[in-house]
C-alpha cells in the first residue's frame, strides 16, 4: 500500500491507496516517461534542427568565455540576447567542454530535455492524484504534452522553452496544494521564470491570480505565502537585474525593445509604461493561446 495525499487537503496526513490503484499510477508514468524522452529524442536526432536565435545567444556565451564579454559583437555592450538561463548555462558547458560548440549544445539539449520531462512528470501527478477526474485522464494530458510540436521542437533546437515549462509546473504545483504552505515552490518557481524570460512578471501574476481564486487555504495564508515568494524571487533575481543595469546601462534586454514601440524613456516613464503593458496584455495574451 502507497501513501499519497489528498488532493483537496494539502497537508493532512497521508490516505492510502489501493494496490491496483497504485500500480496504475505507476503505468502511467511509465508510459510518460519513455514518450516524453523518446519524441524530443527522435525530433532531434531526425531533425539535426538548431533555431536561429539560439546561434546569437550563443556568441554571446562564447564571448563571455574567451574573455571578450557578454556581447555579440566585442566593445558594444547590447543585451543581444532574450533569457538569462538560454546565454549563461550554455556558456557553462562551453567552458566545460573546452571550446567544442556540439558538445556546449548537446549539454544544453540534455538539461532542457530533464526540464521538459520534470515539468510534464510534476502536472502528470497532480493530475494523478486528483480523486476527481476519470481514468483516461493521464493518457489525455500524455498525449497532449508529448506531442505539443513547439514546446518539443523548442526544448531541443536551443531555446529555453522546457524551463518555462518545468518552473511553470512548479508554480502550478504550488498553487495546488497552497501556496500559503508551498510558497517555497512558488518561489523557486518565479524566480526560474524570472530568469527565463523577460516577460515572467505577466506567468507570475498569472499564477498569483490562479492561487488567490481556486486557493486551498484561507485567504491570509495564501497571501502571506505569496509575499514571501515574491520577496525572495525579488531578492534573488535583484543581482542580476543590477548587473544589466549597470553592464548594459538599462535592464531591459534590447530584443524586447527591438520588437516593440516600446523605448527606453517609456520604461523610465511609468505612467507611459503601464498604459503600453495594458493596451498590449489582451492581443498578446491572444497570441499566446
Amino acid at each position: 500500500m502507497a501513501l499519497w495525499f489528498s488532493s483537496n487537503t494539502p497537508g493532512a496526513l497521508p490516505q492510502t491507496r489501493t494496490s491496483s490503484t497504485d500500480q496504475t499510477a505507476k503505468w502511467w508514468i511509465g508510459l510518460y516517461l519513455a514518450l516524453a524522452l523518446a519524441v524530443p529524442l527522435a525530433y532531434v536526432l531526425v531533425t539535426h534542427h538548431v533555431w536561429e536565435d539560439f546561434l546569437i545567444t550563443f556568441r554571446h556565451s562564447k564571448n563571455l568565455v574567451e574573455g571578450r564579454g557578454l556581447v555579440y559583437n566585442p566593445g558594444r555592450r547590447v543585451q543581444g540576447f532574450t533569457s538569462v538561463i538560454n546565454v549563461m548555462l550554455p556558456a557553462v558547458f562551453y567552458a566545460l567542454s573546452e571550446g567544442s560548440d556540439q558538445a556546449a549544445l548537446n549539454l544544453y539539449r540534455a538539461v532542457c530535455l530533464g526540464a521538459f520531462v520534470a515539468g510534464g512528470w510534476l502536472l502528470l501527478r497532480m493530475i494523478l492524484r486528483d480523486r476527481g477526474v476519470d481514468r483516461w485522464s493521464p493518457l489525455l494530458f500524455i498525449l497532449l504534452y508529448v506531442t505539443e510540436c513547439k514546446t518539443v521542437a523548442f526544448t531541443m533546437n536551443g531555446q529555453e522553452s522546457a524551463f518555462m515549462v518545468a518552473f511553470l509546473s512548479l508554480g502550478l504545483a504550488a498553487d495546488y496544494w497552497g501556496v500559503g504552505r508551498w510558497w517555497p515552490w512558488a518561489a523557486v518557481s518565479w524566480t526560474g521564470l524570472l530568469y527565463t524570460r523577460p516577460d515572467a512578471p505577466v506567468y507570475i501574476a498569472a499564477l498569483a491570480l490562479a492561487g488567490l481564486v481556486f486557493r486551498v487555504e484561507a485567504g491570509r495564508a495564501v497571501a502571506k505565502g505569496m509575499l514571501k515568494a515574491a520577496l525572495v524571487a525579488a531578492v534573488l533575481f535583484l543581482p542580476w537585474f543590477i548587473f544589466a543595469w549597470v553592464y548594459y546601462g538599462q535592464p531591459i534586454p534590447n530584443t524586447v525593445l527591438a520588437k516593440s514601440r516600446l523605448t527606453i524613456q517609456d520604461v523610465y516613464d511609468p505612467a507611459a509604461f503601464i498604459t503600453f503593458v495594458l493596451s498590449k496584455y489582451v492581443v498578446v495574451s491572444a497570441w499566446l493561446f
